[in-house]
């Protein structure tokens, strides 16, 4: 059976206050991030992972004891494409547990939203708490981000360019082709340059 090797790509971390504000602050910083990464995502995509990220974070702040809550965010390539995780730690040891929400309650539906966006979501204990966290499937977004990667590759990497030896080139037949960058100076030296 072969594994999956995944190679991360994108990182981002904060620390916020556990404070009501902060789960604005946090939004609106993933979705900084989502921007600077231009991962390829549709608007509804990330859309989804703003919401989301907005109810983990604000669950831990409203039920966590310790002054601070850490967000991270990161994404992976696999084998079936991109793969966006979003992660919450806070100090509290209570694992959240989805519950039936009543029609004029105002809370008790964010793990529903959650479990309906994400692809994949769950909670663990930690030697200082617990995390929570929720995952994207973007394939398409993996597909349109690698094409824009090399699109903006090849427009920055510099070109290399044919040059015929001449005899000054150890080449008394003027006959060898070979590329060289636009800088011989950088060329290796000798007649059969690699």
């Amino acid at each position: 059976m072969r594994r999956s090797v995944a190679v991360r790509r994108d990182r981002f971390a904060v620390l916020l206050p556990r404070d009501p504000s902060s789960a604005r602050v946090g939004r609106l910083r993933v979705a900084g991030a989502l921007d600077r990464w231009e991962l390829g995502m549709t608007d509804d995509e990330q859309d989804s992972v703003i919401v989301v990220a907005s109810e983990l974070l604000t669950n831990s702040i409203h039920y966590s004891d310790r002054p601070t809550v850490a967000v991270v965010m990161f994404t992976e390539y696999r084998r079936s494409g991109l793969v966006l995780t979003f992660e919450v730690y806070d100090g509290s040891t209570v694992l959240p547990l989805p519950r039936a929400a009543n029609a004029t309650d105002e809370g008790g539906r964010g793990l529903s939203i959650v479990d309906r966006l994400a692809s994949r979501h769950g909670s663990e204990q930690t030697p200082s708490g617990k995390r929570v966290w929720a995952q994207f499937d973007l394939p398409s977004a993996g597909a349109r981000y690698r094409a824009g990667l090399a699109r903006r590759i090849r427009a920055i990497a510099p070109r290399p360019t044919l040059h015929r030896q001449t005899h000054e080139d150890h080449d008394p037949l003027g006959y060898a082709w070979t590329a060289r960058r636009r800088d011989p100076a950088v060329a290796p030296p000798g007649p059969f340059p690699e």
